[in-house]
């Protein structure tokens, strides 16, 4: 873990010399400022912004992330945190906020997960997290067989698995022999996975279906709230939800759930509307969709970021931004959040707009306190 003080990676303008006031003309004129701030001005001299940019391209080319911190007390609560984890094996982590489509689907197919790595894996792997009103966290921990980086590959053996359990289940149960399993408790497991995927895949199409009608009702809503309530048909309307409403399968749910990559209207879709009210509409089914309805302009800002540049790091940013937003995710957890879209912001320099850019890192500053 690679610690940087915010004050290094900060723009030059905010290390101007600060001066006081003072009634008395023999006062000491600096009588009053802070520590940090004496450190500014006698001893500190930042960086230029070449030789930041510089040096942030070299760690980015050598895949070294930087933690960002603004005071000892913080680096000391996410230097505990990181080795916590690091000694517990923590081998996933993510957030999944309360009104995500499927959300409660993928939480059965997780549990189901774990029991595959325990049962037929061999491992020891422990399920924690903790639920608030506003989402829940999922956490793995493994033994020491297991690492982080293994994790893609064990979900896709287990998806494969269980779609042998429900169209060759010989086949799944052949699986299982060759990895030391008794025939009978084979059979068993795969029995119970067919019977679990199934049930979860006829769940994952009636919350679809319930949620697709809910969506419609509140566009509906809105269209006659902007008097344009002959602007687009019912047929549009059914259209524009379906193309916007992602349709997962039981073996592709964590991937709906752990990254809300913004979907886009289906290229046969044929929807006639004003420009402006199909974004507004567009906008409404795609936060229903991910669960962010309730999030502020800047969070849901954060997130479009997310989706367009975060790349292989986008679930993980996209779960520091739902614990920033929760003030009842672990203290621990916020801190990290705020210290990883810090680093993420840094990166983004150069290619998205600074204001925009310099607005966002101070509301992220804002919602610890710092």
């Amino acid at each position: 873990m690679v610690f940087a003080h915010a004050s290094i990676l900060e723009d030059e303008s905010f290390h101007e010399e600060i001066t006081f006031e003072v009634e008395d003309e023999d006062e000491d004129p600096f009588v009053y400022e802070t520590y940090v701030g004496w450190l500014r001005r006698t001893r500190f001299s930042p960086p230029t912004e070449e030789i930041r940019a510089e040096v942030l391209k070299l760690l980015d080319e050598s895949n070294v992330s930087l933690t960002i911190y603004s005071n000892n007390a913080e680096m000391a609560t996410l230097a505990a945190s990181f080795i916590d984890d690091y000694e517990s094996n923590l081998l996933f982590r993510v957030y999944v906020p309360a009104g995500r489509l499927y959300a409660a689907e993928a939480d059965r197919l997780l549990s189901l997960f774990h029991d595959w790595l325990t049962q037929v894996g061999h491992h020891s792997v422990r399920q924690d997290g903790y639920t608030t009103t506003a989402g829940r966290v999922y956490e793995f921990f493994g033994d020491a067989k297991l690492l982080p980086e293994e994790m893609s590959q064990k979900f896709s053996e287990f998806s494969n698995f269980l779609d042998l359990c429900t169209s060759d289940p010989d086949a799944a149960e052949i699986e299982l022999s060759s990895r030391g399993l008794a025939r009978g408790s084979a059979s068993d497991i795969v029995t119970r996975y067919g019977r679990s995927v199934r049930r979860i895949n006829t769940d994952l199409r009636h919350e679809r279906e319930t949620r697709m009608l809910s969506i419609r009702h509140r566009l509906e809503s809105e269209l006659l709230e902007m008097n344009e309530g002959g602007a687009i048909s019912s047929g549009d309307l059914a259209t524009l939800v379906n193309s916007l409403t992602p349709n997962p399968s039981a073996l592709n749910t964590i991937g709906a759930i752990a990254t809300s990559s913004i979907p886009h209207v289906q290229a046969n879709a044929t929807i006639t509307v004003n420009q402006q009210i199909f974004q507004n509409l567009q906008g409404t089914v795609i936060q229903s969709v991910q669960g962010t309805v309730h999030l502020g302009t800047e969070a849901k800002q954060l997130l479009e970021l997310v989706a367009t540049h975060g790349g292989d790091d986008a679930a993980s940013l996209e779960s520091a931004v739902h614990e920033l937003e929760d003030p009842d995710a672990r203290q621990a957890e916020r801190l990290g959040a705020k210290a990883k879209l810090s680093a993420f912001m840094l990166k983004l320099r150069g290619t998205v707009e600074a204001a925009g850019l310099a607005a966002l890192q101070k509301y992220i500053e804002s919602k610890l306190g710092a």
